[in-house]
């Protein structure tokens, strides 16, 4: 398999994180997927964008971890 895909917290495609790299921006921002106030770091490297999660159903989806749904978005791609 030759190709490249991935899903970061700068871009969930090959061309929108090595533009946003080149630009020097950043993927570090607040924590808002859970409540931080007992933990002493409220910030990390997030992804934001919306998974392509190609023709999964909704079912396979809630199922699946979300680590394999950007597997799965990153080999798609590639």
């Amino acid at each position: 398999m030759t190709g490249l895909g991935c899903v970061t917290p700068v871009g969930g495609h090959v061309d929108s994180a090595w533009s946003a790299l080149l630009a020097g921006t950043s993927g570090i921002g607040p924590i808002e997927s859970f409540d931080t106030t007992d933990f002493p770091v409220r910030f990390a490297g997030a992804v934001s964008d919306p998974v392509d999660t190609g023709d999964l159903s909704a079912k396979e989806i809630r199922r699946l971890d979300r680590f394999l749904l950007f597997a799965l978005a990153a080999a798609r791609e590639a």
